[in-house]
């Protein structure tokens, strides 16, 4: 962005605020109320250890025991998002909304951010953030920056930021969520051997989280190095699997479509059969860790395997656009197009009266040859502030597409 656009944006994001004067003498937190402190440290404690519903009742809680408590509405938000609760999101901030004149300039700035985050609007939200940044350099908001420039391809500046904010500052000392996003930056910006020694650190701060073995695994998968590669797998195996897809079968399928897509054929299929044959032998799989296996049955070229997964989980999990999209896009690779256009009228119903990620449709258009107007489904979703999915380098679905130079464009990294 260059200067006289940022300007703009920057003045944009200061009109916002025009309705009512910024709060002189905000108090963020409540000198004289304990049970609500208590249950927002509660809260703080669980958010950075991940346990994001954990710290949403908490944070609900603070604001229960003292209704003037703005910040704890705005930190319930923050891990209901996180958490997949966007009913609570809504609930959380419509009364923030009434209650922000209570923040200071600095949690103001961020609720702003976060509001223009989820209606797409990435240029305010990452104006915002630095408006917060420089109202407190070295804090949340930092991170959060980060993690919105991450978003929008610009991995470089996102790793700036992160460098300069430090691992060993009181908001990220405990938070594996500032690895992971450090870590993403270098895999983006192709350093994997950085991206590596972060999962590296990061495990040995965190050493039950599944995040830093996705971190490593992803990274080793991308250069090649399978030797360490199973050292990952060997500790993964002697952990209990987590929620989503952080079990061996995710852990395979990931490593492997780093690998396939990163050229090491021979390596990539191997693990990839691996990953298939875990999932296979499980009693039962999540939907996150099913939607895992179609995308290594998608890769194996099994399409007819794939659709039935794809089938089930819309079945299961019916309000999932994604589902669907794979669904239409698994029925378009097994020569079924009566069906792959009937999802794709699905999804174009959906956004009509719902916000739906365009991204998913240029999935299905991909599948059925019309790749033009797949790439502009591809733009319309970044255009459109859904934020960047680091798959799209490696999905074997999306192969048909990376040569093209139109579609490269979206993958590179922004600076």
């Amino acid at each position: 962005m260059g200067c006289s656009s940022r300007r703009t944006t920057l003045l944009a994001a200061v009109l916002v605020l025009a309705a009512g004067p910024l709060p002189a003498h905000a108090q963020d937190v409540p000198e004289m109320g304990v049970p609500a402190i208590t249950a927002f440290a509660e809260g703080m404690e669980l958010y950075a250890a991940g346990n994001n519903v954990g710290a949403m009742e908490r944070f609900l809680a603070a604001h229960e025991h003292d209704e003037t408590f703005a910040v704890a509405l705005f930190h319930a938000g923050l891990a209901a998002g996180n958490a997949g609760r966007r009913e609570v999101v809504d609930s959380a901030w419509a009364i923030l909304e009434e209650q922000k004149g209570q923040l200071s300039p600095y949690y103001l700035y961020r609720f702003e951010s976060q509001k223009a985050q989820l209606r797409g609007d990435r240029a305010t939200a990452i104006a915002f953030s630095r408006m917060a940044v420089e109202q407190q350099p070295r804090s949340k908001a930092a991170y959060n920056l980060a993690f919105q420039l991450n978003g929008v391809g610009r991995a470089e500046e996102a790793r700036d930021v992160l460098m300069a904010l430090g691992h060993e500052t009181e908001p990220m000392r405990n938070y594996t969520s500032y690895y992971t996003q450090l870590a993403g930056s270098n895999h983006w910006l192709g350093d994997y051997d950085r991206a590596y020694e972060v999962g590296r650190i990061q495990e040995e701060r965190f050493p039950e989280n599944w995040a830093p073995l996705w971190n490593q695994a992803r990274a080793l998968g991308a250069a090649g190095r399978t030797t360490e590669l199973e050292e990952v797998f060997r500790r993964a195996g002697a952990r209990e699997p987590g929620g989503g897809a952080n079990n061996m079968g995710g852990l395979m399928a990931g490593a492997g479509m780093e690998l396939l897509g990163h050229g090491h054929t021979e390596a990539g299929r191997e693990v990839l059969d691996r990953a298939e044959a875990w999932m296979s032998d499980q009693p039962s799989l999540n939907p996150v860790s099913r939607n895992w296996h179609m995308f290594v049955l998608s890769a194996q070229g099994d399409w007819d395997a794939a659709h039935a997964v794809a089938e089930g989980l819309v079945e299961d999990v019916p309000a999932n656009p994604w589902y669907h999209a794979a669904r239409a896009m698994t029925a378009a690779r097994s020569g079924d197009t009566e069906a792959a256009h009937e999802g794709l009228r699905w999804l174009e119903e959906r956004a009509a009266s719902t916000p739906t990620d365009p991204s998913y449709s240029g999935y299905v258009l991909h599948a059925l040859g019309e790749d033009d107007a797949a790439v502009q489904a591809f733009r319309d979703a970044l255009d459109q502030g859904w934020t960047y999915n680091g798959w799209w380098h490696v999905d074997e679905g999306l192969a048909g597409l990376r040569g093209r130079s139109d579609f490269q464009a979206f993958l590179a990294p922004q600076g």
